[in-house]
């Protein structure tokens, strides 16, 4: 019994000696700063990573992709626009492009410049890659226009390319494929696209003016 006494007071005597570390206020600060000092290296981290991300992937996209233009023009199998039979003429704002203009074309496509004009529209400065640009108000176009090659259908053309009927501006009827605008006038052939950040709208009153004009500007 009293080996047994002894060996449970000397238990508690070693007990008691055994206390928790206890840290004082500099050791606990330490620590707090090591803490946010990791923290603030893991966001800056993250941040660096997402800036870097944000400009190397558009890199990665082609350049029309990136810019958001669609210089439009007539669809492949249609008849090809002046600029593609070679046209390299320029134009400012009262300026026709017949003057400098050399290769075919040069007559429709300076009769689509009139035509812009008579609606109202100022004409962008053209340098013969792609269509002109156009532009009244808050509407950009790129507009232009060509003669018809071949006994192709137009009608069947349009329908195999997606246009469907979707006006009629005096008499004339309006063609639309979600992109360009197309209509038929005077034995010509007539091109509009949006140039701007907004989407083609074939309803839209400046586009009908420029119908409307299509029909009052003598061709030839």
């Amino acid at each position: 019994m009293n080996l047994d006494r002894q060996v449970d007071e000397s238990l508690q005597r070693n007990l008691g000696n055994l206390q928790a570390p206890r840290l004082d206020g500099d050791v606990l600060r330490r620590a707090t700063r090591r803490r946010t000092f990791s923290l603030l290296v893991a966001v800056t981290s993250v941040t660096l990573l997402v800036g870097a991300a944000a400009w190397f992937v558009p890199q990665l996209l082609p350049s029309s992709d990136r810019s958001g233009d669609d210089v439009a023009g007539p669809p492949s199998s249609s008849t090809p626009s002046p600029q593609e039979q070679g046209v390299t003429g320029t134009d400012q704002a009262g300026k026709g492009v017949g003057e400098d203009c050399t290769g075919p074309g040069c007559d429709e496509l300076d009769w689509a410049l009139r035509v812009a004009k008579e609606a109202g529209f100022d004409v962008e400065p053209f340098d013969g890659g792609g269509a002109p640009e156009i532009q009244k108000f808050s509407s950009y176009f790129y507009f232009t226009a060509n003669s018809p090659q071949g006994d192709a259908n137009r009608i069947a053309v349009l329908e195999k390319e997606g246009y469907e009927r979707v006006d009629e501006v005096e008499g004339i009827p309006v063609y639309f494929d979600g992109v360009r605008v197309t209509w038929d006038v005077q034995g010509l052939i007539v091109w509009a696209s949006s140039s701007g950040l907004g989407e083609m709208d074939p309803s839209a009153d400046v586009l009908k003016e420029l119908i409307r004009a299509s029909k009052r500007v003598p061709w030839p």
